[in-house]
Formats: C-alpha cells, structure tokens, sequence
C-alpha cells in the first residue's frame, strides 16, 4: 500500500527480531508477548504475518496477525510512540480491512471493565473509541487469555461475523499456536 509517503509491506525476519527486542517489549506486557521464537516458527509455517507501516525506512507502526482460514487475530498492533495520534494507526486498520484476503480480524482489547484503575481504565476506553471509529464492531464475546481480560472486536472485511462462529474461529485460531491443554487451562471465551 502506499497512501500519500506510507508503504506497509511484510517485515523480514532480521526485521522481526529488532521490532520484538525494541518496540514490542516496550509496547506490550510481558503477560502478553509471545517468546520471539514461536512468532517466527509460525512464520515459517504460514500461519502468521508481520507487516509493518513505513514512511521511507522509518518504522511507523506494526500489526503482527495469525491466520486461519479466511479469519485473522491482529495478535499485536502498535504505533510508534512519537506518532500516536496523528492518524497512522487509523490508515493501518484501513489498510488492513481494503488489502486483506479475510472475511474478518478478530482484536482483543483490554477490557475496560475489569481495569484496576481510572488511569488504566480511561486508557483501555480511549483504546476501545479509536477502534470503534476505525470500523470494528464489539462481537459480544469476553475473553481470558493468559491472565489478561479482552473485549473481542471483529474488524469485519467481507461482512460482520456472528458470535457462536466468530468463537469457534477465535479458538481455532488459538489451537493452531498452542497445544490443546495449555489452550485449555489459559483460554476462555464467554458470550
């Protein structure tokens, strides 16, 4: 894609490892990053695509998703911190609902209900707003994975997913990362 000075195209791998070491274990908890290591095996096996927005060689932003089928969890989405809030992060998602071969992007977001404080609290709802008004609809769905509480959104590409389905590929898309126990003991969905 090129909008305007943005390009978004796959990262390589020696592009993989410096955005997880540099901008991902800042960007994220670290309940919530993955071991680099089984991003980039379910890179090699398919399953996972990193790309990432670009003005000229500067990095402006990621979104690293695992797919199934015709439906993908954006696993991880940041903007890089000297550019949040000017729109980046907006044009992504565009990009991602115009250019994806999908009927939908599952995204879980931090549920703003369970926050342990108004500080967090009005983060997680900000969060919530902008992908409101980038087009995701809430599916109903709460989720638990690994110690962290999520409102599951879906990014509909071809048309708006129903629940009961969007779950099972929700959980589908988990299997194809994890063993059935480990999926077992450290994911629940609701709704």
């Amino acid at each position: 894609m090129t909008n305007e000075a943005y390009t978004v195209r796959a990262l390589t791998d020696s592009e993989i490892a410096d955005n997880y070491r540099q901008r991902m274990k800042r960007d994220f908890p670290p309940n919530e990053l993955k071991p680099l290591r089984m991003i980039r095996k379910s890179v090699e096996r398919g399953i996972y695509e990193c790309l990432g927005m670009f003005a000229g060689d500067a990095l402006l932003g990621y979104a690293f998703l695992l797919r199934s089928g015709r439906v993908l969890l954006l696993d991880y989405f940041a903007v890089d911190a000297q550019r949040r809030g000017t729109g980046i992060g907006s044009q992504f998602l565009g990009y991602l609902r115009e250019n994806l071969q999908a009927d939908a992007v599952i995204i879980e977001s931090e549920n703003p209900a369970l926050s342990a404080s108004d500080a967090e609290r009005e983060t997680r709802e900000r969060r919530l707003r902008f992908y409101f008004r980038s087009g995701c609809v809430d599916s109903g769905l709460r989720a638990h994975v690994f110690g962290a509480d999520y409102r599951v959104l879906q990014l509909p590409i071809n048309s708006e997913i129903d629940a009961d389905t969007l779950k099972n590929e929700y959980l589908t898309l988990y299997r194809s990362m994890l063993p059935e126990s480990l999926l077992r003991r450290n994911i629940r969905v609701e709704g």
